[in-house]
């Protein structure tokens, strides 16, 4: 088995801390009383996706839909089709399988219904997709991964297919942000919802992955029990911007420098351009800067400091902190800076104005200016 293989077999695995809820699922399929769509949601990056590909897995299993404490074998003829993405019953929408400088920022309407025209798209399409017959028999499976970001007119096409549901026809949809939804759509589906697992299981799941115990505890912190939110932490270097963004908190570092330093990490960002590029490295920097100051101004409202992601900041007796109302002028301007940055302003420009904001001594001299 190559490392490819070992890795596309450890995304069909059991998801940490949702198992029970999966096999919920297989027993309601037992005895069938399966819908005809599935609405996975919760927060983002607690393994959802994972989830519903390996009850997807104990759907097609040789061995049967699992009983109660077992699972899916992964070695039989359609489990390894499955996991090979190969299986014609098969489809899968999933944008981050395209390459990061080469993906859309939304679904469009021509992954679901062929379109000649306006489409960025030219592969098989879910419409073709059901059109078929099913080949091996039982179920017909098409996963949809982060339906939050299909635009509205792909959402339209769904919910024509969803409101003509084909028989042994199982749409699985996932989704992070269900208020983006069309109402009619999580209206045709059953909902199942999946929450937040345990910082203690997360800090032990990345310490298994060989990151530093002490960094693990704080990545399941600031992630707030979400796997996937403290990998995407951990691959953006959020450990190493946190610091230059308290150094500048407590003076200890020029801002203008430190807004330089945080250009010099090499982090993992997506964009089709270098300037795209640029724009995510500053939204990571400036959510995480807002995320900071919210706890501060929280934490000084007297909200306990360990129910916070960065509660521990309140202990460093920062400037900032000392004053309400310097504190809330320096959060709108964060805000404001972040929406500035899906503009066409220069974003290490935005970023500089940032750290400049979070230094005291400017701070201090901005606030006696007014």
């Amino acid at each position: 088995m190559t490392a490819e293989d070992a890795d596309s077999r450890e995304d069909f695995d059991e998801p940490l801390g949702h198992g029970p809820t999966v096999r919920g699922l297989w027993r309601a399929a037992r005895a069938g009383r399966m819908p005809h769509a599935l609405l996975f949601t919760g927060p983002a990056g607690i393994g959802k996706f994972r989830a519903a590909r390996w009850f997807m897995l104990g759907l097609y299993c040789e061995r049967g839909i699992p009983a109660e404490g077992s699972a899916p074998c992964g070695e039989c003829g359609p489990c390894k089709r499955v996991i090979a993405a190969s299986h014609l019953d098969v489809f899968t929408v999933d944008l981050l399988q395209t390459p990061a400088d080469e993906r859309p920022e939304e679904l469009k309407i021509g992954r679901f219904v062929r379109r000649e025209r306006d489409s960025d798209w030219d592969g098989p399409t879910v419409d073709e997709f059901l059109a078929l017959r099913a080949a091996e028999g039982g179920w017909r499976v098409v996963l949809v991964r982060e339906m939050e970001r299909a635009n509205v007119a792909a959402q339209n096409s769904i919910l024509k297919m969803l409101e003509e549901p084909a028989p042994w026809v199982l749409w699985i949809l996932e989704c992070s942000r269900k208020n983006d939804l069309l109402p009619t759509i999580a209206s045709r589906c059953v909902q199942v919802q999946f929450e937040r697992l345990p910082q203690t299981e997360v800090t032990s799941w990345l310490a298994a992955r060989g990151v530093a115990r002490e960094r693990a505890a704080q990545l399941a912190r600031w992630s707030r029990g979400s796997p996937g939110e403290a990998l995407r932490s951990l691959a953006q270097r959020e450990w190493e911007l946190r610091g230059l963004l308290v150094e500048t908190l407590r003076g200890g570092a020029p801002p203008l420098a430190a807004a330089a330093a945080l250009w010099e990490l090499d982090g993992t960002f997506e964009g089709k351009t270098a300037k795209a590029v640029e724009r995510a490295r500053a939204r990571t920097a400036l959510d995480l800067a807002i995320a900071c100051l919210r706890d501060l101004a929280l934490a000084s409202e007297g909200q306990p400091a360990d129910d916070l992601q960065h509660g521990d900041l309140a202990a460093l007796g920062l400037e900032l902190a000392r004053s309400p109302a310097r504190l809330r002028t320096t959060l709108e301007l964060l805000l404001d800076l972040r929406r500035d940055v899906e503009s066409n302003i220069d974003p290490p420009m935005l970023l500089d104005r940032a750290f400049l904001a979070l230094a005291p001594a400017v701070a201090t001299k901005t606030a006696g200016a007014r």
